[in-house]
Protein backbone atom coordinates (compact mmCIF):
# COMPACT_ATOMS: atom_id res chain seq x y z
CA UNK A 1 0.00 0.00 0.00
CA UNK A 2 0.96 3.54 -0.59
CA UNK A 3 -0.04 6.37 0.88
CA UNK A 4 -0.02 9.74 -0.39
CA UNK A 5 0.30 13.04 1.05
CA UNK A 6 0.46 16.16 -0.82
CA UNK A 7 1.01 18.94 1.62
CA UNK A 8 1.56 19.31 5.31
CA UNK A 9 -0.64 22.22 7.02
CA UNK A 10 1.09 23.25 9.93
CA UNK A 11 -1.75 25.40 11.91
CA UNK A 12 -0.19 27.38 14.53
CA UNK A 13 -3.45 29.19 16.55
CA UNK A 14 -2.44 32.12 19.09
CA UNK A 15 -5.27 31.55 21.47
CA UNK A 16 -5.74 35.07 23.14
CA UNK A 17 -9.23 34.89 24.29
CA UNK A 18 -10.72 35.58 27.88
CA UNK A 19 -13.18 32.51 27.39
CA UNK A 20 -16.90 32.41 29.71
CA UNK A 21 -18.56 28.83 29.13
CA UNK A 22 -20.81 27.05 30.77
CA UNK A 23 -20.20 24.85 33.76
CA UNK A 24 -22.34 21.82 34.24
CA UNK A 25 -19.76 18.58 34.67
CA UNK A 26 -16.22 17.64 34.08
CA UNK A 27 -14.73 17.58 30.34
CA UNK A 28 -16.91 20.83 28.85
CA UNK A 29 -16.01 21.56 25.29
CA UNK A 30 -14.25 24.80 25.39
CA UNK A 31 -13.51 26.75 22.53
CA UNK A 32 -9.71 25.91 22.23
CA UNK A 33 -9.80 27.13 18.44
CA UNK A 34 -9.14 30.69 18.36
CA UNK A 35 -11.33 30.34 14.54
CA UNK A 36 -14.17 28.77 16.53
CA UNK A 37 -14.17 31.28 19.35
CA UNK A 38 -13.98 34.13 17.17
CA UNK A 39 -17.43 33.19 15.71
CA UNK A 40 -19.11 32.25 18.84
CA UNK A 41 -18.14 28.42 18.62
CA UNK A 42 -20.56 28.46 15.60
CA UNK A 43 -18.83 26.43 13.68
CA UNK A 44 -20.18 22.90 13.63
CA UNK A 45 -21.49 23.10 9.97
CA UNK A 46 -18.63 24.69 8.73
CA UNK A 47 -16.00 22.07 10.40
CA UNK A 48 -13.98 20.68 7.70
CA UNK A 49 -10.36 20.85 8.98
CA UNK A 50 -8.54 19.69 12.38
CA UNK A 51 -11.33 21.67 14.66
CA UNK A 52 -13.92 18.78 13.66
CA UNK A 53 -12.00 16.68 16.13
CA UNK A 54 -14.12 19.14 18.64
CA UNK A 55 -17.22 20.16 16.51
CA UNK A 56 -18.27 17.42 14.08
CA UNK A 57 -16.04 14.43 13.85
CA UNK A 58 -18.15 14.07 10.30
CA UNK A 59 -16.01 16.95 9.12
CA UNK A 60 -12.61 15.30 8.96
CA UNK A 61 -14.11 13.42 6.16
CA UNK A 62 -13.55 16.92 3.77
CA UNK A 63 -9.92 16.82 5.07
CA UNK A 64 -7.83 17.78 1.95
CA UNK A 65 -4.50 17.76 3.13
CA UNK A 66 -3.00 16.25 6.14
CA UNK A 67 -2.64 18.65 8.87
CA UNK A 68 -1.23 19.46 12.18
CA UNK A 69 -2.54 21.73 15.59
CA UNK A 70 -0.95 22.95 18.52
CA UNK A 71 -2.95 25.38 21.30
CA UNK A 72 -1.90 26.97 24.43
CA UNK A 73 -4.16 28.99 25.92
CA UNK A 74 -4.56 30.63 29.25
CA UNK A 75 -7.93 31.92 29.61
CA UNK A 76 -8.02 32.68 33.32
CA UNK A 77 -5.20 34.71 34.82
CA UNK A 78 -4.30 36.48 37.86
CA UNK A 79 -6.40 34.44 40.39
CA UNK A 80 -5.76 36.23 43.82
CA UNK A 81 -4.61 32.81 45.71
CA UNK A 82 -1.85 32.65 42.11
CA UNK A 83 -3.02 29.66 40.43
CA UNK A 84 -3.89 29.69 36.82
CA UNK A 85 -5.74 27.77 34.64
CA UNK A 86 -4.58 26.32 31.52
CA UNK A 87 -5.84 23.85 28.61
CA UNK A 88 -3.28 22.62 25.91
CA UNK A 89 -4.20 20.58 22.62
CA UNK A 90 -2.31 19.01 20.17
CA UNK A 91 -4.26 17.78 17.06
CA UNK A 92 -3.10 15.74 14.16
CA UNK A 93 -5.36 14.26 10.77
CA UNK A 94 -4.92 13.20 7.26
CA UNK A 95 -7.09 11.93 4.44
CA UNK A 96 -6.92 8.15 4.01
CA UNK A 97 -5.69 8.05 0.07
CA UNK A 98 -4.26 4.01 -0.52
CA UNK A 99 -3.19 2.47 -3.91
CA UNK A 100 -4.95 -1.52 -3.68
CA UNK A 101 -2.04 -2.86 -5.81
CA UNK A 102 0.71 -1.83 -8.09
CA UNK A 103 -0.70 0.70 -10.69
CA UNK A 104 -3.99 1.14 -9.45
CA UNK A 105 -5.39 4.49 -8.70
CA UNK A 106 -5.27 5.70 -5.40
CA UNK A 107 -8.74 5.37 -3.42
CA UNK A 108 -9.89 7.27 -0.26
CA UNK A 109 -11.42 5.48 2.20
CA UNK A 110 -12.61 8.36 4.66
CA UNK A 111 -10.24 10.44 6.64
CA UNK A 112 -8.59 10.08 10.40
CA UNK A 113 -7.45 12.10 13.21
CA UNK A 114 -6.35 12.11 16.87
CA UNK A 115 -6.36 14.71 19.63
CA UNK A 116 -4.57 15.22 23.06
CA UNK A 117 -5.64 17.81 25.37
CA UNK A 118 -5.23 18.72 28.53
CA UNK A 119 -6.37 21.51 31.33
CA UNK A 120 -6.27 22.20 34.75
CA UNK A 121 -5.33 24.79 37.53
CA UNK A 122 -1.56 24.72 38.65
CA UNK A 123 -0.64 20.88 39.48
CA UNK A 124 -3.49 20.50 41.95
CA UNK A 125 -6.16 19.26 38.69
CA UNK A 126 -6.13 18.24 35.54
CA UNK A 127 -8.60 16.63 33.14
CA UNK A 128 -6.82 14.85 30.14
CA UNK A 129 -8.37 13.10 26.64
CA UNK A 130 -6.77 11.10 24.21
CA UNK A 131 -9.48 10.99 21.37
CA UNK A 132 -9.22 8.77 18.12
CA UNK A 133 -11.58 9.91 14.95
CA UNK A 134 -12.54 8.55 11.60
CA UNK A 135 -14.83 9.87 8.69
CA UNK A 136 -15.81 8.74 5.79
CA UNK A 137 -18.47 9.67 2.87
CA UNK A 138 -21.11 7.53 3.79
CA UNK A 139 -24.02 8.13 0.92
CA UNK A 140 -23.16 10.88 -1.97
CA UNK A 141 -22.34 14.20 0.24
CA UNK A 142 -23.59 12.31 3.47
CA UNK A 143 -20.86 12.40 5.72
CA UNK A 144 -20.33 9.95 8.90
CA UNK A 145 -18.02 10.65 11.82
CA UNK A 146 -16.94 8.51 15.19
CA UNK A 147 -14.93 9.57 17.72
CA UNK A 148 -13.61 7.50 20.56
CA UNK A 149 -12.43 9.47 24.00
CA UNK A 150 -10.29 8.48 26.49
CA UNK A 151 -10.91 10.48 30.08
CA UNK A 152 -8.58 10.89 32.94
CA UNK A 153 -9.17 13.05 35.36
CA UNK A 154 -6.58 13.69 38.61
CA UNK A 155 -6.74 15.88 41.68
CA UNK A 156 -3.82 16.46 44.07
CA UNK A 157 -4.36 18.29 47.29
CA UNK A 158 -1.39 19.80 48.94
CA UNK A 159 -1.92 21.54 52.27
CA UNK A 160 -5.27 22.29 51.23
CA UNK A 161 -6.31 19.14 52.10
CA UNK A 162 -4.74 19.14 55.47
CA UNK A 163 -7.67 20.23 57.64
CA UNK A 164 -11.26 20.32 57.42
CA UNK A 165 -14.52 21.76 59.07
CA UNK A 166 -16.37 20.20 61.63
CA UNK A 167 -19.98 20.06 61.91
CA UNK A 168 -20.20 22.76 64.65
CA UNK A 169 -18.37 25.03 61.65
CA UNK A 170 -14.64 24.79 63.16
CA UNK A 171 -11.17 23.75 61.75
CA UNK A 172 -9.19 20.86 62.77
CA UNK A 173 -6.34 19.53 62.00
CA UNK A 174 -7.73 16.57 60.67
CA UNK A 175 -7.37 15.94 56.61
CA UNK A 176 -10.81 16.52 54.66
CA UNK A 177 -12.09 13.19 54.21
CA UNK A 178 -12.96 14.56 50.43
CA UNK A 179 -9.97 16.64 49.74
CA UNK A 180 -7.68 14.84 51.74
CA UNK A 181 -5.77 12.42 49.18
CA UNK A 182 -4.69 12.49 45.98
CA UNK A 183 -7.35 11.13 43.76
CA UNK A 184 -7.53 10.04 39.89
CA UNK A 185 -10.37 8.24 37.94
CA UNK A 186 -10.39 6.93 34.32
CA UNK A 187 -13.45 6.60 31.76
CA UNK A 188 -14.26 6.48 28.13
CA UNK A 189 -17.18 8.18 25.92
CA UNK A 190 -18.47 8.10 22.29
CA UNK A 191 -19.23 10.98 19.97
CA UNK A 192 -21.25 10.43 16.73
CA UNK A 193 -21.87 13.08 13.83
CA UNK A 194 -23.81 13.41 10.47
CA UNK A 195 -22.95 16.35 7.79
CA UNK A 196 -24.42 16.43 4.43
CA UNK A 197 -23.31 19.15 2.22
CA UNK A 198 -25.50 20.47 -0.75
CA UNK A 199 -24.49 22.88 -3.40
CA UNK A 200 -26.72 25.04 -5.22
CA UNK A 201 -26.19 26.75 -8.40
CA UNK A 202 -26.88 30.58 -8.52
CA UNK A 203 -27.74 32.79 -11.80
CA UNK A 204 -24.55 33.75 -12.21
CA UNK A 205 -23.13 30.16 -13.15
CA UNK A 206 -21.33 29.98 -9.42
CA UNK A 207 -22.17 27.56 -6.77
CA UNK A 208 -23.65 28.54 -3.32
CA UNK A 209 -22.85 25.69 -0.52
CA UNK A 210 -25.53 24.63 2.18
CA UNK A 211 -24.04 22.34 4.70
CA UNK A 212 -26.10 20.97 8.05
CA UNK A 213 -25.02 18.54 11.11
CA UNK A 214 -25.93 16.77 13.87
CA UNK A 215 -23.21 16.15 16.84
CA UNK A 216 -24.20 13.56 19.62
CA UNK A 217 -20.97 14.51 22.45
CA UNK A 218 -20.78 11.62 24.91
CA UNK A 219 -23.81 9.60 23.60
CA UNK A 220 -21.49 6.95 26.20
CA UNK A 221 -21.04 8.59 29.20
CA UNK A 222 -18.19 8.07 31.96
CA UNK A 223 -18.91 8.76 35.75
CA UNK A 224 -15.81 10.61 36.54
CA UNK A 225 -16.80 11.79 40.15
CA UNK A 226 -13.58 12.10 42.23
CA UNK A 227 -16.48 12.45 45.50
CA UNK A 228 -18.24 8.92 44.78
CA UNK A 229 -21.65 10.61 43.85
CA UNK A 230 -22.50 10.33 40.34
CA UNK A 231 -21.29 12.76 37.84
CA UNK A 232 -21.43 11.41 34.07
CA UNK A 233 -19.64 13.85 31.06
CA UNK A 234 -21.97 15.92 29.53
CA UNK A 235 -24.44 15.10 26.85
CA UNK A 236 -24.33 17.43 23.91
CA UNK A 237 -26.51 17.60 21.01
CA UNK A 238 -26.39 20.03 18.57
CA UNK A 239 -27.69 20.84 15.06
CA UNK A 240 -25.74 23.41 12.76
CA UNK A 241 -26.53 25.07 9.50
CA UNK A 242 -23.82 26.39 7.57
CA UNK A 243 -23.50 28.60 4.49
CA UNK A 244 -20.88 29.48 1.88
CA UNK A 245 -20.62 32.30 -0.66
CA UNK A 246 -17.42 32.80 -2.27
CA UNK A 247 -15.21 33.85 0.72
CA UNK A 248 -17.96 34.04 3.08
CA UNK A 249 -18.88 31.29 5.77
CA UNK A 250 -22.34 31.77 8.21
CA UNK A 251 -22.76 29.34 10.85
CA UNK A 252 -25.86 28.98 12.82
CA UNK A 253 -26.01 26.48 16.06
CA UNK A 254 -28.30 25.07 18.29
CA UNK A 255 -26.74 23.12 21.18
CA UNK A 256 -28.72 21.29 23.99
CA UNK A 257 -26.81 20.64 26.70
CA UNK A 258 -27.65 17.96 29.83
CA UNK A 259 -25.65 17.20 32.78
CA UNK A 260 -25.97 14.22 35.69
CA UNK A 261 -27.01 16.62 38.19
CA UNK A 262 -30.05 17.68 36.03
CA UNK A 263 -28.78 20.88 34.87
CA UNK A 264 -30.00 21.69 31.50
CA UNK A 265 -28.97 24.24 28.74
CA UNK A 266 -29.91 25.47 25.58
CA UNK A 267 -27.07 27.56 23.67
CA UNK A 268 -27.60 29.34 20.52
CA UNK A 269 -24.51 30.57 18.55
CA UNK A 270 -24.20 32.28 15.12
CA UNK A 271 -21.02 33.31 13.28
CA UNK A 272 -19.42 34.98 9.77
CA UNK A 273 -16.27 34.85 8.65
CA UNK A 274 -14.99 36.58 5.36
CA UNK A 275 -11.42 35.73 3.72
CA UNK A 276 -9.39 38.39 2.11
CA UNK A 277 -6.59 38.07 -0.73
CA UNK A 278 -3.42 39.84 -0.24
CA UNK A 279 -2.12 38.48 -3.60
CA UNK A 280 1.98 37.33 -2.77
CA UNK A 281 1.19 37.86 1.23
CA UNK A 282 -1.20 35.72 1.27
CA UNK A 283 -4.67 35.78 2.42
CA UNK A 284 -6.52 37.33 5.70
CA UNK A 285 -9.57 36.89 7.22
CA UNK A 286 -12.27 38.43 9.61
CA UNK A 287 -14.86 37.28 11.78
CA UNK A 288 -17.61 37.99 14.28
CA UNK A 289 -19.53 35.77 16.57
CA UNK A 290 -22.27 36.12 19.07
CA UNK A 291 -23.38 33.09 21.97
CA UNK A 292 -26.66 32.99 23.90
CA UNK A 293 -27.30 30.72 26.64
CA UNK A 294 -30.30 30.06 28.75
CA UNK A 295 -28.74 30.14 32.19
CA UNK A 296 -26.29 32.88 31.29
CA UNK A 297 -22.58 33.33 29.80
CA UNK A 298 -23.66 35.00 27.12
CA UNK A 299 -20.80 36.34 24.91
CA UNK A 300 -19.47 38.79 21.94
CA UNK A 301 -16.74 37.74 19.92
CA UNK A 302 -14.02 39.21 17.34
CA UNK A 303 -11.31 37.28 15.36
CA UNK A 304 -8.70 37.56 12.57
CA UNK A 305 -6.95 35.09 10.60
CA UNK A 306 -3.56 35.23 8.78
CA UNK A 307 -2.71 32.75 5.88
CA UNK A 308 1.00 32.42 4.45
CA UNK A 309 1.62 29.61 2.18
CA UNK A 310 1.23 26.36 4.91
CA UNK A 311 1.54 28.74 8.21
CA UNK A 312 -1.98 29.87 9.77
CA UNK A 313 -2.04 32.68 12.76
CA UNK A 314 -5.47 32.75 14.07
CA UNK A 315 -6.65 35.07 16.89
CA UNK A 316 -9.57 35.63 18.92
CA UNK A 317 -10.81 37.95 21.48
CA UNK A 318 -14.15 37.01 23.44
CA UNK A 319 -16.43 40.03 25.45
CA UNK A 320 -18.63 38.72 28.30
CA UNK A 321 -22.24 39.76 27.96
CA UNK A 322 -23.39 38.14 31.46
CA UNK A 323 -22.56 36.26 34.32
CA UNK A 324 -24.39 32.56 35.46
CA UNK A 325 -27.52 32.33 36.96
Amino acid sequence: YSMQIKKLWIILPAVIIFHFGECFALFERTDFSARASGMGGAFSAIATDLNAMIYNPAGLALLAYPQVSFSYSDPFSNFHDGSNYKDNAFLAGTPLNFSFGRNRPLKNIGSAGLLYRTSGVNQRYKESTFALAYAVEAYKNLYAGLKFNMLSVSYNPGYFGSNSVNSSGGITTDPDPLLGSRKSKSGSSLDASLYYVLDVQTAFGSYDRYCFSLFKNNITASDMSLSGEKQNTPERTTLGLGYYHRLIKVDFDYTFVEATNSLKDNIYAAGIERWFSLQNYGRAALRSGLSLASRGGNSFSLGTSYLFRFYVLDYAFVMPLSGFD
